[in-house]
């Protein structure tokens, strides 16, 4: 299933669009016709249904592509908690920060983690005295998407 505002992909059980917000309207579900199958070691003829066809997302004219453009901005969240707090702390954070944005006419979209790979390369050092190795952390980023028109 596709979202008809910006052509992105959705799972059949969706309500929202992930992609821009967009709210899915339901679909009505038809009933699929069932081909028959006969099982080579039993012998029985058993009813199979064929997976539903997948639709193309609709096309949106490029001058209605460009009448949608939005300004993003994307943000750093690091959630702070005490050990032994709640994790209701850092949702209480995230609502801070999604209604701060949202009282500058920023809307929320998401949010996202983004993987890093922070690198600190080799040292030679000096005559092979006080060399180092590469070294190699993967981080993990917290950012919240916002948007306006």
């Amino acid at each position: 299933m596709f979202c008809e505002q910006c052509g992105a992909q959705l799972a059949a059980t969706a309500t929202f669009c992930t992609g821009c917000g967009a709210q899915i309207p339901p679909s009505a579900e038809q009933p699929s016709p069932t081909l028959p199958i006969e099982d080579k070691q039993s012998g029985k003829n058993e009813a199979v249904v064929p997976p539903p066809p997948v639709p193309l997302p609709a096309a949106v004219p490029i001058e209605a592509r460009a009448s949608k453009a939005s300004e993003y901005k994307v943000v750093h969240y690091t959630p702070t908690i005490l050990k032994g707090e709640s994790f209701h702390k850092a949702a209480d954070q995230l609502e801070a920060l999604i209604n701060q944005y949202s009282r500058q006419g920023w809307s929320y979209v998401r949010i996202e983690t983004l993987r890093m790979i922070e690198r600190t390369p080799a040292n030679k050092g000096c005559v092979g005295i006080g060399a180092t190795p590469e070294i190699t952390h993967l981080l993990d980023i917290y950012v919240v998407v916002f948007s306006r028109p």
